[in-house]
């Protein structure tokens, strides 16, 4: 050890080294043992602080003064270091150690958001970093690799850089005198308006004109034209393309009014994302300066603070705010007066996170829309659309009030049920057949496509090359051989470094339609767990473990066919996981999981996964317990419509319904009122055991709940669930005031 030391410290660099401190450096690698970077700028009086990937990113990822060592740090240098994080020997340097950790995915960011990669003097025969930056054109033209001074052409040519990037055989002399000459007439950019972690809409109305494959690709490609978005909503264009929501004209006034959050809720596909592009351009185009987080940032907090204190009129947009509380709560805590915060969550997601919601914003100044439903003054837009581009398939020569009729009762008025129509056409299962094949296949590929799919039903619309190679521990994903791959190109397409996956709709189809039910609940628990060791350093890699165990979630991208088996299968894959084993969250949805079967010992083991919640949530300081009482209040009221004895039925009912009136008296929340719809269930099952003294009971129970739902805020009275059940809870009344007549 002390011979390695010996010969890779320096005592002396030479200036050019030493110039090297002079840039600003985005970030600072290097697969060097040595302490020359080290060296070059403590002798310029500066402090840089070396790093080895071994050390926690989040100690560092913040920190402008660092750089890590890829293969090792000579100072560092220890016994155990020599077998781990120090890459000495030919098999140890081409490990893929540091790609499968989380600083590949730093790295990988650092590779996006630069303005220039440079390299100097790099070989790149690291078979790690060639994964890495085997990105596509995107990284390429921004790589430049400065080689030795005269190296000939002919080397160059047969290189392995000329894949990767420009090559200048200039040495560090010529790079020096390339940056002085370049230093003569350049303007330092003020880093302070640059954003990493959000894109900026800006006003960019359409210049090319609208196509039809520009519709089909916004419906089924996730292919969306932020151009013909904007020239819609400003109202340049009048070809149908993209409709204006009545709930977008009523956000935008209600932004007017004063209202400074708005929350767009909506099942799978029905248009959260689109809702939020049109009124995102709706704003800019009115003097709002918008910005949209992106799905796979994790370092955020200097950038909000940026945004909340940035004069005139801001908007952010946050889709999946679930994940996203964190930031939620800094910009509510930092905003100017003039920030309107655009939020979006599936509707499941939301029953679970909007008291948590409720606590951090200002609820008298948010406005909360639920997207499932095209409002009624919208419909003609939407047959316009179908008309247009004959997107009815075999049902273009209906009658118009057919069709209509068919939107609102076999759709159920959504977009999702229009789109799923279209989505089983010939045309578009000809279309994607490469697509809807691969979900069966046994492949790398198949994986990919498997990843993609998860992660646009998980709410990233656009998830970078670097998340799904991390979800898949895998690699294959930067290799030539998925490039060229005709499947990969039918499936995916690569955008700036992305990869643009087709629409959830697509996804959910192929995933829940098509999948092989055990190969698919087998890539789940793959994934679930990849992101889940990474969680463990990443807030942004956990999001997505803890999304995938939610039930809601994840019973969306099963089959039918199967689905309880594979709901179980799935959860015993993952219930050793460090996360799972100890956290109330796990064992809830585990529990909830359980819960959607009736079968006796589903019942005995959602019990005994709710005690685990509750035990585990108990060590825990400060741990709400609401989503355990409301999910013990459902397993109370489902468990006593099995029980025998009508005094014992009547005990666990009253338990769950002591549970719910305790909720629904200090939150102001739908989830109450979801469970408590089961009292009519109940009383059918029930209903030849009852004693008159029984169904006195059984009527004051509805009768609080709906007292309790007449003092509801407006907003929450008008959520389905409410209107669900006030509906059921007065017709148990009316049958019960029957039989006492």
């Amino acid at each position: 050890m002390e011979l390695l030391q010996k010969l890779f410290s320096v005592s002396e660099v030479s200036d050019e080294h030493r110039r090297l401190s002079e840039i600003p450096w985005h970030g600072l690698y290097t697969t060097n043992y040595d302490n020359v970077l080290e060296r070059a700028y403590s002798d310029r009086k500066k402090k840089l602080v070396p790093i080895t990937p071994d050390q926690d990113t989040k100690d560092h990822t913040s920190k402008k003064n660092s750089v890590l060592h890829i293969n090792g740090y000579i100072d560092t240098l220890t016994p155990d270091a020599l077998n781990n994080s120090f890459k000495l020997t030919n098999t140890s340097y081409l490990t893929e150690a540091f790609a499968k950790s989380n600083w590949s995915f730093v790295f990988r960011r650092n590779l996006e958001t630069a303005k220039a990669i440079i390299f100097i003097g790099y070989s790149m025969y690291d078979l790690d970093i060639q994964r890495v930056l085997f990105g596509g054109d995107a990284l390429k033209e921004k790589t430049i690799f400065i080689e030795r001074a005269g190296k000939p052409q002919a080397e160059i040519d047969s290189s392995i850089q000329i894949d990767f990037g420009s090559v200048f055989p200039i040495g560090l002399n010529g790079f020096w005198s390339a940056y002085d000459n370049v230093s003569l007439d350049y303007m330092a950019q003020d880093n302070d308006t640059a954003y990493f972690a959000f894109d900026e809409i800006t006003p960019n109305a359409s210049p090319e004109p609208l196509r039809d494959d520009d519709v089909f690709g916004m419906l089924l490609s996730g292919a969306v034209r932020t151009d013909l978005v904007w020239s819609a909503v400003t109202g340049t264009i009048t070809t149908p393309y993209y409709i204006t929501r009545d709930q977008l004209t009523r956000a935008y006034s209600t932004i007017g009014s004063g209202a400074r959050n708005v929350i767009a809720v909506s099942d799978l596909a029905n248009g959260k994302s689109l809702f939020c592009l049109g009124l995102a351009c709706k704003l800019a185009s009115e003097a709002h300066r918008v910005f949209w987080l992106k799905d796979d940032v994790d370092d955020t907090a200097e950038e909000i603070e940026r945004l909340c204190s940035m004069q005139g009129k801001v908007a952010v947009v946050i889709e999946n705010y679930t994940r996203r509380l964190d930031e939620v709560r800094q910009i509510e805590s930092k905003r100017s007066e003039d920030l309107v915060l655009l939020l979006t969550a599936k509707t499941s997601l939301h029953e679970v996170y909007q008291s948590d919601l409720a606590e951090i914003l200002d609820t008298k100044r948010t406005l909360e829309l639920d997207l499932n439903t095209i409002a009624d003054a919208d419909l003609g837009a939407v047959e316009l659309l179908l008309d247009t581009y004959k997107l009815w398939g075999d049902r273009d020569a209906l009658q118009q009030w057919k069709k209509r009729q068919f939107i609102v009762h076999d759709c159920g008025q959504q977009l999702s049920g229009i789109l799923l129509d279209v989505v089983k056409s010939p045309e578009v299962q000809r279309r994607y057949r490469g697509l809807f094949d691969s979900f069966r296949a046994k492949s790398e590929v198949a994986d990919v496509v498997v990843a993609a799919s998860v992660l646009k039903l998980l709410g990233f619309n656009n998830p970078k090359e670097a998340v799904i190679s991390e979800v898949l521990d895998s690699n294959y994903l930067y290799s030539v051989d998925f490039k060229r791959n005709p499947v990969a190109r039918d499936v995916l397409s690569f955008s700036s470094g992305g990869i643009v996956t087709r629409s959830s709709i697509l996804a959910k189809y192929g995933l829940t339609t098509y999948s092989d039910t055990r190969e698919l609940v087998d890539r789940l628990i793959r994934i679930a767990t990849n992101a889940h060791e990474r969680g463990q350093t990443s807030e942004f890699y956990f999001g997505i473990y803890k999304d995938l165990v939610t039930f809601s979630i994840l019973q969306s991208m099963l089959p039918e066919k199967g689905k309880r088996d594979s709901l179980i299968r799935f959860y015993e894959g993952v219930k050793n996981l460090r996360a799972a084993k100890t956290h109330p969250h796990f064992w809830l949805q585990y529990a909830i999981a359980r819960l959607a079967s009736d079968r006796p010992e589903d019942l005995s083991m959602a019990k005994l996964f709710l005690d685990s919640a509750y035990a585990h949530a108990e060590k825990r300081e400060n741990y709400h317990t609401r989503h355990l009482d409301n999910v013990q209040a459902r397993y109370w009221i489902q468990h006593s419509k099995t029980v025998p004895e009508i005094i014992n039925a009547m005990y666990e009912l009253a338990q769950g319904h002591a549970l719910l009136v305790k909720q629904a008296r200090t939150e102001l929340a739908d989830a109450p009122y979801k469970v408590a719809r089961m009292y009519l269930t109940f009383y059918n099952v029930k209903k030849a055991q009852l004693s008159q003294q029984h169904k006195d009971i059984l009527k004051k129970m509805s009768e609080s709940i709906l007292e309790l739902a007449d003092r509801l805020p407006d907003r929450v009275k008008v959520h389905p669930t409410v209107k669900y059940c006030r509906s059921d809870l007065q017709s148990l009344l009316v049958e019960l005031a029957a039989e006492a007549a």
